[in-house]
């Protein structure tokens, strides 16, 4: 087999970034791979095991790659702890603002705590009570245990009123 044939192998397998794509410069690209897996064969020959197409394109990735990667991946938890917007128009008392003496109305809320908090740039509030609610575990379960005290106050309020 002439080196073209060879070539015309490597370049057809089934690894390919080629196949039915019509863009030509990834045509470049694997041809270059393939010719850079030719010669890091030959650099190791004897030193190592010869290696193939696919584990030298996993080789080349991370190298590229790898030093960008982030290490560390969102919880769910964290996630799930976002600002959301409070459906409906009315606005609800910052649950921290609240704590700590202070009157303040939001149309945010937590996702996951599904408490009102003040963010940066809604208000008069110079501090971003979400953040600050969620820095501390402590914090953020008294911020809920108030929040759900408040709402069963304000619905024990309307049954007296109803009656």
């Amino acid at each position: 087999m002439g080196g073209v044939d060879l070539a015309d192998m490597r370049r057809l397998h089934c690894h390919s970034t080629i196949m039915g794509q019509n863009r030509w410069w990834l045509k470049l690209l694997d041809v270059g791979t393939s010719n850079a897996l030719v010669l890091y064969n030959e650099a190791v020959n004897g030193k190592q095991e010869p290696c193939n197409i696919v584990d030298f394109k996993n080789k080349v990735v991370e190298a590229l790659v790898g030093p960008f990667l982030v290490d560390d991946i969102p919880s769910e938890q964290s996630v799930a702890h976002c600002m959301t917007n409070i459906s409906g128009a009315e606005r609800q008392r910052c649950t921290y603002c609240s704590l700590r003496g202070k009157v303040a109305r939001t149309r945010y809320m937590c996702k996951g705590c599904g408490v009102p908090y003040c963010c940066i740039g809604s208000g008069k509030t110079d501090k971003d009570c979400f953040a600050s609610a969620h820095e501390n575990e402590d914090i953020r379960e008294i911020c809920i245990r108030h929040y759900r005290m408040q709402q069963t106050n304000t619905r024990k309020d309307l049954l007296k009123k109803r009656r």
